[in-house]
């Protein structure tokens, strides 16, 4: 398997990056827990990342619809404070 070598900006560290390609050919990936790598199952990791998507998601909307009904309230603030300058 064939990886390229890149380097944290931040801590400096190598690191292996390896395009999907590769990944497929394997069953092993590793996950970063700390300043230690470790070992674990591709069905496990795509397992708990698509679970962590799914959450980042649902946040996503709940943001998005708190915005709008920010953007409305302000709105309407702002046709009142209009109406009474006048």
């Amino acid at each position: 398997m064939i990886a390229s070598h890149t380097v944290i900006p931040v801590i400096g560290v190598p690191i292996l990056v390896y395009n999907d390609k590769q990944v497929k050919k394997t069953d092993k990936v590793f996950r970063i827990i700390g300043n230690i790598m470790v070992a674990s199952s591709k069905t496990t990791v795509k397992k708990e990342l698509s679970e962590k998507k799914e959450l980042v998601d649902l946040r996503l909307k709940t943001m998005d619809k708190q915005e709008d009904k920010l953007r409305d309230k302000a709105a309407e603030i702002q046709k009142e404070v209009m109406k009474d300058i006048k």
